[in-house]
């Protein structure tokens, strides 16, 4: 019997397929949208965005548009829910900037969009909660692969506790997963 990820496979692949024989148009799109301020439309956009890229690369490019997008949205004045977006479109950055291996960039956008997003949740934007929780997994999980493990684990139980509040398991099992990593590193066993 076949698992359910293993059945949604050819259609992953198509819709991977369909969006790289676009892709120029799409980021012709995505530039244009940034130009005009369409933050509402980059928001919408923004999930499928980021899996292709961290799905086919290259992660440079992604990185570089969702950094120019978080620049120009910055240099606006912006409500809690544009700030919101702000974190996404960081924490995005940094992820794709993680898979490079770039650290010290990934460090700098996932702390970026973690206060971002605590911002917004502040401001009662119910979503940033869990834009803070992807961002504090991403950046323990920098962290760990740095070796600065009690930095690490303050960060990665945070994003646990935050994504559990806002029901968002799959953030939750990357935290999970990443303290069980940094145990292993350890060589803590018990």
């Amino acid at each position: 019997e076949r698992s359910a990820a293993a059945a949604d496979a050819p259609a992953l692949a198509a819709a991977l397929a369909a969006v790289a024989a676009d892709l120029k148009n799409i980021r012709r799109a995505w530039q244009w949208a940034v130009a005009q301020q369409r933050w509402s439309d980059m928001a919408r956009g923004l999930d499928g965005l980021a899996a292709f890229y961290r799905l086919r690369g290259p992660f440079r490019e992604g990185a570089g548009l969702f950094h120019d997008a978080a620049t120009a949205l910055a240099a606006c004045a912006i409500d809690a829910a544009d700030r919101c977006l702000l974190a996404r479109l960081l924490a995005e950055e940094a992820r794709l900037m993680d898979l490079q291996g770039s650290c010290a960039e990934a460090v700098r956008a996932a702390q970026a969009a973690a206060g971002h997003a605590e911002a917004a949740a502040a401001a009662g934007i119910a979503a940033a909660w869990s834009a803070r929780a992807l961002a504090l997994v991403l950046w323990g999980q920098v962290l760990v692969r740095m070796g600065d493990y009690e930095a690490a684990g303050e960060r990665l139980e945070s994003a646990v506790a935050l994504a559990q509040d806002a029901a968002q398991p799959g953030i939750e099992a990357a935290g999970r997963r990443n303290l069980a990593n940094m145990a292993f590193f350890r060589g803590d066993f018990e």
